[in-house]
């Protein structure tokens, strides 16, 4: 209904424990096609570029996949 109604919401990625680590999250959606980026830095670690994506129009996703791992702080995603 091009955005009229919505279900109710999802968590998908939890960032219990990370305390504010989960960072620029973004979104993309084609066809029933969802994409998901985010960026995970916990303390002094590496920050990591995570990726997933639903094929069924976001009733199921796949499980998160690390894309890119750098040991400095990587605060912000271009997509």
């Amino acid at each position: 209904d091009g955005g009229t109604t919505w279900e109710t919401r999802k968590l998908l990625v939890s960032n219990a424990g990370l305390d504010d680590a989960v960072r620029s999250q973004k979104m993309y959606v084609s066809g029933n096609y969802v994409h998901i980026s985010y960026i995970v830095k916990v303390g002094l670690g590496p920050s990591e570029l995570f990726y997933m994506r639903s094929t069924d129009g976001g009733q199921t996703f796949e499980a998160p996949k690390v894309l890119y791992s750098v040991p400095q702080s990587m605060t912000e995603l271009k997509v």
